[in-house]
């Protein structure tokens, strides 16, 4: 707990794979997730950032071929976006 914020962290250990997950929980109305995976690159060649487009461009099984737009019809978002970062 921060209790200069107000807010009360958990954070979630999966046994199996190390995979862990915090929660955050606050009063406030807004309501916002995100998800990071650390990728740690060698080099510049950018393919970290051709992954994230890759994946995220649909399969057969999934074929939204942009979930982003797809996600604004149905969301309240005021922020919403995919981004590679070292």
């Amino acid at each position: 707990r921060v209790d200069e914020y107000d807010v009360q962290f958990t954070l979630y250990k999966h046994v199996k794979t190390g995979a862990e997950i915090m929660s955050v929980e606050t009063d406030d109305d807004n309501k916002v997730f995100g998800v990071a995976f650390r990728t740690p690159v060698s080099d510049s060649t950018g393919i970290a950032h051709i992954m994230e487009h890759s994946v995220l461009c649909g399969s057969r099984k999934y074929p939204v071929k942009d979930p982003f737009n797809q996600l604004r019809k149905t969301s309240l978002q005021t922020y919403l976006n995919a981004m590679t970062y070292p």
